[in-house]
């Protein structure tokens, strides 16, 4: 058994805006945790409409959900949908006997290098200090602080009845319902011990639709700033925080050669 299991949650076809492309970026996102050591990750997605030439096995797991999907223009419906899929996962992952879990978005990315640097047995929460976005079309990532408060693809959790109480009928408090952009504070609370990466771990694709519906965009290209102020902006941004994409990241992030 992994480690930990990375857990996704995948909107339904009949909510996600281009579902091929969905599927695209899913194909990537398994590809990069799959890259992780097998003694460290396995990954569990849960879905409506189970996508195409998943890779099934050993490794990744597929669960159909069986309550209707959420109104494509409800937004707040299609968080809760995104929610109850994370809640089931983590309720299947605790049943397998599963000692970690991490939340991963579809069309996000991870590190091949993450293991090496996660302690899990000397800490309760491992969360990333630092991180990329990429906007799709850019040859620049630009390094994101406090990445933790920006992307979900960020936490590590030890799965146990005293940060998932809720979920696994275990009690009444509930760091686990936490959003990732407050969940440090929760932990903190908590006396848990965290351990913090900074090295950056993740890369958050923008410039797409997300699962949402909403557009993901951090400004990371500048064919999308015409006002002055704006590129000027951008621009010592970039020089402060970007990086050139360069092959070796590529791998590092199994990202693909063309688009997203």
């Amino acid at each position: 058994m992994s480690a930990c299991e990375f857990i996704i949650p995948l909107a339904s076809s009949q909510v996600a805006r281009n579902w091929p492309h969905m599927q695209r970026m899913l194909q990537s996102t398994l590809t990069s945790v799959l890259a992780l050591p097998p003694e460290f990750a396995s990954i569990s997605i849960l879905g409506h409409e189970q996508p195409t030439h998943l890779p099934i096995g050993d490794r990744c797991r597929w669960t159909t959900v069986d309550w209707p999907p959420p109104q494509r223009d409800d937004v707040p419906a299609k968080l809760n949908d995104k929610g109850m899929k994370v809640r089931k996962g983590v309720q299947e992952a605790f049943k397998r006997g599963s000692e970690w879990v991490m939340f991963v978005d579809a069309d996000d990315l991870v590190s091949a290098r993450l293991a090496e640097f996660c302690d899990l047995q000397n800490h309760d929460a491992i969360c990333f200090g630092n991180g990329y976005s990429w906007e799709i079309g850019s040859n620049f990532l630009l390094r994101i602080p406090l990445f933790h408060q920006v992307c979900g693809t960020s936490w590590l959790c030890r799965l146990s009845p005293r940060f998932f109480p809720i979920w696994l009928g275990k009690g009444q408090y509930r760091i686990c319902d936490q959003s990732h952009s407050t969940r440090l504070a929760a932990l903190v609370k908590d006396h848990a011990r965290i351990q913090t990466i900074e090295d950056p771990m993740a890369i958050y694709r923008v410039g797409h639709l997300s699962n949402t519906g909403h557009g993901k965009f951090l400004g990371t290209n500048f064919a999308n700033l015409s006002h002055p102020l704006n590129l000027a902006r951008q621009l010592a941004k970039r020089i402060i925080r970007g990086k050139r994409l360069t092959v070796s990241l590529r791998q590092e992030f199994s990202l693909p050669n063309k688009g997203g």
